[in-house]
């Protein structure tokens, strides 16, 4: 992954159709959406790097001094942790009840205008429980292979007969910060204008040139998702009787509260924005 990467929830595909949006009561003639936009920064932690998994192994022979240039590919299994976010975030209950939060107000005064109070009370409980219910899933796994030169000299005077070097896969913890950015939401309803007309679409808040009046920015921190990143270049050598796994299991991910990480502003405006979207799922009369 880059340095930054966005996860949009629900996608804009869902939001092209109608199925994509909540309905609002019995009626079908009134519909929502609830958009959330995250941000995720990748960092390397400062923890040494810690030693893997053994890829190779050499023994020495009595009284020769050897000089080995060894070509050999490894494979691992990564995560791909962008995609799994994605998955995780569809089915994670606390999110679910900060849109659900969100949306009670909308339909009620200011055409359907998200009260500052009502958004700030969802921010602070989303903050406060998401680190603690969110679980990664791990099916989104990738094998992947490396081709190395492993170069080396055994003296005997240090390593007696018959003594193994192994060769250990290096490994960096790495966090992704976790961000939820902004958020925006629309409601759609179509109305009747006269007895003979056909029902009109009406958006709430209406679309505006100025400032879009349906977006609440949040820049708030949710989450520090730690994991292992295998060093692809990185092969340490080491006596086979001290070796010791320092990565019992390198697919581990851990989610801890976001602490102390930079701020994140985000300014640029959302695209296709959910007044475009709306047109695909909902025609303008009917």
């Amino acid at each position: 992954m880059n340095d930054t990467a966005y996860i949009t929830i629900p996608s804009n595909q869902a939001l092209k159709k109608e199925s994509g949006w909540k309905r609002i009561g019995a009626s079908n003639e009134s519909h929502y959406a609830v958009r959330c936009h995250f941000v995720i920064r990748e960092r390397q932690l400062s923890e040494p790097v810690k030693m893997g998994e053994i890829v190779d192994a050499y023994t020495s022979v009595k009284g020769l001094e050897q000089k080995k240039t060894r070509t050999i590919k490894v494979e691992h299994t990564t995560v791909n942790l962008t995609e799994a976010l994605r998955q995780s975030l569809l089915e994670e209950e606390a999110l679910a009840e900060f849109t659900s939060a969100l949306s009670l107000g909308l339909g009620s005064e200011a055409l359907g205008k998200i009260a500052g109070e009502v958004a700030a009370k969802a921010q602070g409980r989303l903050s406060e429980t998401f680190s603690r219910s969110f679980k990664v899933q791990r099916s989104q796994t990738a094998r992947q292979e490396d081709t190395i030169e492993w170069e080396f000299t055994v003296d005997p005077k240090e390593f007696p007969e018959g003594a193994r070097i192994v060769l250990a896969r290096g490994y960096k913890k790495h966090a992704y910060d976790f961000y939820l950015a902004l958020v925006d939401y629309l409601q759609v309803e179509y109305v009747k204008r006269s007895l003979f007309s056909k029902l009109e679409r009406v958006k709430s808040p209406p679309p505006t040139h100025l400032r879009p009046s349906n977006i609440i920015r949040c820049n708030l921190p949710l989450a520090s998702i730690q994991f292992w990143k295998p060093l692809r270049n990185t092969f340490l050598p080491i006596p086979e009787t001290v070796y010791q796994n320092e990565v019992e299991d390198p697919l581990e991910i851990k989610v801890l509260p976001l602490t102390g990480a930079r701020p994140f502003h985000a300014t640029a405006p959302i695209r296709p924005s959910l007044y475009k979207l709306s047109n695909f799922a909902f025609p303008a009369k009917r």
